[in-house]
């Protein structure tokens, strides 16, 4: 009798030792390590469920998550994150099918610093040499455009921000300041606007002669307008809007707007003086005080009865009888 009831107190004991960890094993749900993109996570821990991980800037699309259980044959569900920043939800769930375990990786997302532009536009037109490392810009307008262009830019990052402040006037400054989105990081671009002007310049009379320099001039160059005479002129001044701004045949001005000048000349004029030697008179036809340069006038000598005419001397010479003179200097006859 004593034999059999040792016999059956082994057998209990064997199967008490034997059936823990059987036991232990359907019920384990944890894992011995989590991986992100094939890299491990760092300060993992079987008993810690929540962890944050921080990716690059610029990141778009959640990474791939993978895990090893700590007993095979576990029920691993693996719910990725959609969206950035979002959370990736891991459920592992032990061989007894009761038991659970939800382990969570919260992924952010680094803010960039990137406070560029990847373009800069004024009224929809690209600014030349236009690069995101360069910040001041120059750009001359034709003299047609009268008021400041809209400046607009976009960002290489879209979650950067801009604020624009125009150009108020011309010549002006449009500046662009973009923050990225760490909130901190800043660039500020920056459009000179630099109107041009047109110099027209108009002769009068046209036949006077030819005024030189006219065109399109930057804001602040330096205008120099000078004139060639034709013969039988003289230089009378420049004139805007009917009035004298030089008397000089030769002006310069500062091009700060858009202007329309006059070069005046006027037709030299001469006297004709007769002298009349014996008895007699002479005709001049037309007769008037002083004569136009190139005008021609008829002298028709008419001698007293008793007197004959013997000929012209002076600025003429010869015994035509009538007889023209030209005009082009003061005549003695």
């Amino acid at each position: 009798m004593k034999r059999h009831v040792l016999i059956a107190i082994s057998v209990a004991v064997v199967f008490l030792l034997t059936a823990c960890p059987y036991v232990q094993g359907q019920n384990d749900a944890s894992l011995t390590g989590i991986s992100i993109s094939g890299n491990p996570l760092e300060n993992f821990n079987p008993q810690v469920n929540e962890y944050t991980v921080e990716l690059a800037a610029g990141t778009v699309q959640a990474p791939i998550v993978t895990v090893t259980p700590s007993v095979e044959g576990v029920v691993i569900d693996i719910d990725n994150a959609e969206t950035l920043p979002g959370t990736t939800t891991i459920t592992v769930t032990a061989l007894n099918g009761k038991d659970r375990l939800f382990y969570h990786i919260h992924f952010t997302v680094q803010k960039s610093t990137d406070s560029s532009l990847s373009s800069l536009l004024y009224n929809g037109t690209a600014v030349t040499g236009f690069t995101p490392e360069r910040f001041d810009y120059e750009v001359i307008l034709p003299p047609e455009v009268l008021f400041p262009p809209v400046v607009s830019g976009i960002t290489n990052n879209p979650m950067a921000s801009i604020e624009v402040v125009q150009a108020a006037t011309l010549p002006g400054t449009a500046t662009l300041i973009v923050t990225a989105e760490d909130g901190e990081t800043t660039s500020t671009y920056r459009v000179i606007f630099i109107p041009s002007y047109r110099i027209e310049l108009l002769c009068d009379p046209e036949d006077g002669g030819n005024a030189i320099g006219a065109g399109v001039f930057v804001h602040g160059d330096t205008v120099n307008l000078s004139i060639s005479i034709n013969e039988g002129y003289e230089f009378a001044g420049w004139t805007e809007d009917g009035v004298q701004v030089s008397g000089d045949p030769d002006y310069s001005f500062e091009a700060i707007g858009n202007r329309t000048l006059v070069a005046n000349f006027t037709q030299k004029t001469y006297t004709l003086t007769i002298n009349v030697t014996g008895q007699g008179a002479v005709t001049r036809n037309p007769d008037k005080a002083t004569y136009a340069h190139g005008e021609i006038v008829q002298l028709t000598s008419n001698p007293s009865e008793g007197w004959s005419f013997t000929g012209w001397s002076g600025d003429l010479s010869g015994s035509t009888n009538p007889i023209n003179i030209t005009m082009n200097a003061d005549r003695n006859v």
